[in-house]
């Protein structure tokens, strides 16, 4: 079965260039047709999707997040063009677990995220399924390319979530700023 990359809720390009150093700039574009090709649904998250909203933070990595077989089709992938660090597989953490695996492009670091658990106390609670997924398309600055990114409101109550209150905060005061970015035309 084909899976399809969730419908945008909303189209973004930059009235101003968001804080993305070159070599994630350069993965992410190179990155983005391999994703599509797998046919697994993806969307980015973490720091870079932030950074593309125009959060002040600077991303070290790329996260990917998907579902289950998605997170082994694009491991599958990135086997193929870049170094592997670990495998994806079911992985658990203090806070998260996932089918989690790890590769390297260039000097990049690609975290792929499956089917994502959050803890809460002593319960664990699924991610929402890609046709729930809150996604905007953003585009990559200095490249004819828009990929799909968590929302701002996803992200902040996904880093509420895990306690990561310095980042939510941040989140919340972009959010109130209305300045993330330019609606498309």
């Amino acid at each position: 079965m084909a899976f399809v990359i969730p419908q945008p809720m909303n189209s973004f390009s930059f009235n101003r260039s968001p804080i993305l150093p070159e070599p994630i700039r350069a993965a992410l574009i190179r990155l983005a047709p391999i994703l599509n090709a797998t046919g697994a649904p993806w969307v980015l998250g973490g720091s870079c999707s932030l950074a593309l909203h125009g959060v002040p933070v600077t991303p070290h990595d790329l996260d990917i997040a998907t579902d289950r077989e998605g997170a082994y089709q694009i491991g599958e992938a990135l086997r193929k063009v870049a170094q592997e660090i670990r495998p994806v597989q079911w992985g658990e953490s203090e806070r998260i677990r996932s089918h989690y695996g790890q590769y390297r492009i260039g000097d990049v670091q690609v975290d792929v995220i499956g089917a994502a658990e959050l803890r809460e106390g002593d319960n664990w609670t699924p991610a929402k399924l890609p046709s729930e997924w809150e996604v905007e398309l953003v585009a990559v600055p200095g490249a004819d390319l828009s990929v799909p990114a968590f929302t701002l409101q996803h992200e902040l109550v996904v880093y509420r979530r895990l306690q990561r209150e310095v980042k939510a905060q941040l989140i919340e005061e972009q959010l109130q700023s209305g300045g993330h970015a330019v609606q498309a035309r």
